[in-house]
């Protein structure tokens, strides 16, 4: 007897997304929201094409848009140092 591996549809982007970001504080979904955007904008000016690309390519090529996305820089979005850039702990 044998048995036949049926593969599993994957689950949809939107179900994917929602998943992930189930529980996270409202900042993080706004710096979430935000950083998708950029990479949306940088690939397609859509986030539907963009999650939809990222999603059906093989994952070197993903994350090969990801990076290319992070070291490209928009003005007045990412790249910015975060506001502790310039902290040193203090005491002796």
């Amino acid at each position: 007897m044998t048995t036949a591996l049926v593969q599993a549809a994957p689950p949809a982007i939107p179900d994917l997304i929602r998943t992930f970001l189930d529980g996270r504080s409202p900042h993080t979904l706004i710096a979430y929201g935000r950083d998708l955007n950029d990479f949306a904008r940088f690939l397609t000016d859509s986030r539907q094409e963009a999650l939809g690309r990222f999603f059906s390519q093989p994952a070197p090529a993903a994350n090969g848009d990801v990076l290319r996305s992070a070291t490209t820089s928009w003005p007045g979005t990412w790249h910015q140092p975060p506001s502790t850039a310039d902290w040193r702990p203090s005491g002796p």
